[in-house]
């Protein structure tokens, strides 16, 4: 099992069609965690983004 931060980093790019991409950094970089088009969400797509990059179940990443 690869190690999991307490916390990750993530930023979000304002894309041009209003939505927000949201990149977090991985374990091999940043990468794409997902896009929304809801301030209220960015946390919950970068937290499952999160998850997915390092292959661990979701409770598992920091609120």
């Amino acid at each position: 099992m690869p190690d999991i931060p307490a916390q990750f980093r993530a930023r979000i790019r304002h894309e041009p069609d209003r939505s927000y991409a949201v990149l977090v950094e991985g374990p091999d970089g940043e990468a794409l965690a997902g896009a929304t088009g809801s301030l209220r969400e960015v946390r919950t797509v970068a937290r499952q983004g999160a998850a997915r990059l390092f292959g661990v179940p979701l409770d598992q990443i920091a609120r």
